[in-house]
């Protein structure tokens, strides 16, 4: 990471879960490029990262499978984390078998729902599961966890190996890069960027999924959906409602007559503003709040990597995020792009 990049991908040792160093905890994979630590301040932050994306989309699943929870499927998250995810959903759906996979142990281990199932294991490796095995099968916010080469030739082709005919293939993912961003968030998000190209990683990944899932022709019913909440306090009006609006989780309040959104996000390199609106809800601020803080979290924990990539000293780059969280996000009317990109594997044609 930064100029640690070579102490994390150094050989670890046989049998430990976990290596530290600067004092934090990170995964103990040779072959995973996985930038976050695995420590309780991370967890945490990830928790509550959760419960952001879960209230931007108004769900825990966007693919249309919500009958066959309720009747009885097979489950799989890749990459479950803390199984936060697999624990809300197993609670709900009992009649379904839920299974979460992590290359680092921070799963529960034995005070967890009957239906719930954890294993260690790295997708790069090979997932320990038989094909066409899940109806259903989840990743979230991975995108700071393979290259591109790793995404395209190992990663997707596995998720659909173990994904059965008919089954759906849900990504949730955000967008590193904000939009509407004043000159400090660029400067910092500029030395997010420039961590994830030195540890070979794309930043932004989640823009490429729908282009990397088009080309097989097992997939189908390829649907990206994009929301773009806004961080921190918003300057404009604000009324006391209990939810943001009617409109399906995850739709661009930017739409044409045509549905299509016209705000640019079909080009993820164009630079565009997000059309404000005159009035909020309590709700829609509320989120903005806890969503600068879910960010400024990141920030602030990987301060130390960051601020060298910038090359500043990390208390100088603690004092610029704390000008840019508590006011430069809400002059600017700073947002951030989430997407959830979800497939169908065609039960008629092979890949």
């Amino acid at each position: 990471m930064g100029n640690n990049k070579s102490c994390i991908k150094k050989k670890p040792q046989d049998g430990q879960d976990f290596r530290y160093i600067n004092g934090r905890r990170y995964h103990n994979e040779e072959t995973a490029s996985y930038l976050l630590s695995s420590d309780m301040e991370e967890i945490d932050r990830q928790q509550l990262q959760h419960y952001c994306f879960k209230h931007i989309f108004k769900c825990n699943v966007s693919a249309p499978i919500e009958k066959k929870l309720t009747e009885g499927s097979r489950v799989l998250d890749v990459g479950c984390g803390t199984g936060i995810w697999v624990l809300e959903l197993s609670s709900k759906y009992e009649n379904s078998e839920f299974f979460g996979v992590d290359m680092s142990p921070v799963f529960p281990s034995q005070i967890k729902p009957f239906n719930s199932n954890f294993i260690k294991a790295n997708v790069l490796d090979g997932l320990p599961f038989s094909s066409d095995e899940f109806d259903y099968v989840h990743l979230s916010f991975l995108n700071a966890s393979f290259t591109d080469d790793q995404w395209q030739n190992i990663v997707i082709p596995e998720l659909i190996r173990v994904l059965k005919p008919n089954g759906w293939l849900e990504f949730y993912e955000v967008d590193v890069v904000q939009i509407n961003g004043g000159p400090l968030i660029e400067r910092i998000s500029g030395s997010l960027q420039k961590l994830c190209y030195n540890a070979g990683i794309n930043p932004r990944l989640p823009n490429l999924l729908k282009q990397w899932l088009s080309p097989y022709k097992c997939l189908k019913d390829i649907e990206e959906l994009v929301a773009y909440p806004f961080l921190g306090k918003w300057k404009g009006e604000i009324v006391d409602e209990l939810e943001i609006d009617n409109d399906l989780p995850g739709k661009c309040d930017d739409n044409d007559d045509t549905g299509r959104c016209n705000t640019g996000c079909e080009n993820f390199d164009s630079d565009f503003s997000i059309k404000n609106t005159n009035v909020k809800s309590k709700y829609e601020v509320e989120l903005g709040l806890l969503l600068k803080e879910v960010i400024k979290m990141y920030y602030t924990l990987d301060a130390e990597n960051l601020s060298m990539c910038m090359g500043t000293s990390k208390e100088v780059f603690l004092d610029m995020l704390e000008e840019c969280f508590e006011r430069e996000m809400s002059e600017y009317d700073t947002r951030m792009k989430f997407m959830r990109v979800m497939c169908r594997k065609d039960d008629t044609i092979k890949k």
